[in-house]
């Protein structure tokens, strides 16, 4: 238990963090950066859980950052927002059904940013209490896939001038669901495919 964390903190450091197991928990009170200017790592398995307020996924300029959750009850819970890819490059998959919650969801923020997000399989979800944006000024680019599923109140994809989004929606109970709009194309370029 903590209030922030860094994993890959300065440019040129590598950091891994690996959750594991029913029961397991990893809890701050404050928020996760995976990757701020270095290389960094997020592994939530087999029923462990993170807990924070915001979390950032390659926030720094040259940084690379992943976070996998995966496995049922596994789970990463935020009450703010989830960027990946702030001004580096970072990915999230979610998997096997994982679960993860935040509040609002930015892939590929700066415009140098590159985030890309996959939800594979049943029961796996992210769910966003508020807007979720596919290419904020950078470049975006969120799949669902066998079974998968995302929610938000209203998606993005390609929102500011210069960005790029795409959202792809393949296989079986595949789902996108927004409790408000989907804008394709907001200022910048957006894409979306369901098939």
């Amino acid at each position: 238990t903590n209030t922030d964390s860094m994993v890959g903190f300065n440019s040129g450091s590598t950091g891994k963090v690996t959750v594991t197991g029913e029961g397991s928990r990893w809890t701050n009170s404050g928020y996760i950066a995976v990757g701020q200017d270095g290389s960094g790592a997020l592994n939530i398995e087999d029923g462990g859980a993170v807990s924070n307020t915001s979390g950032y996924i390659a926030g720094g300029a040259g940084s690379t950052a992943a976070v996998t959750v995966t496995g049922a009850g596994s789970a990463w819970h935020g009450n703010g927002t989830l960027g990946v890819g702030g001004d580096g490059t970072g990915t999230l998959t979610i998997a096997a059904g994982g679960l993860v919650t935040s509040a609002t969801a930015i892939l590929g923020s700066g415009v140098d940013g590159v985030g890309t997000a996959t939800v594979t399989g049943e029961n796996s979800s992210w769910t966003n209490s508020d807007a979720s944006f596919v290419g904020f000024f950078g470049k975006g680019t969120l799949t669902m896939e066998k079974g998968g599923r995302a929610s938000s109140t209203t998606t993005f994809i390609g929102y500011g001038a210069g960005s790029a989004g795409a959202v792809s929606v393949t296989g079986a109970n595949s789902t996108l669901a927004n409790s408000a709009d989907l804008l394709v194309g907001y200022s910048g370029t957006g894409k979306s495919t369901i098939g």
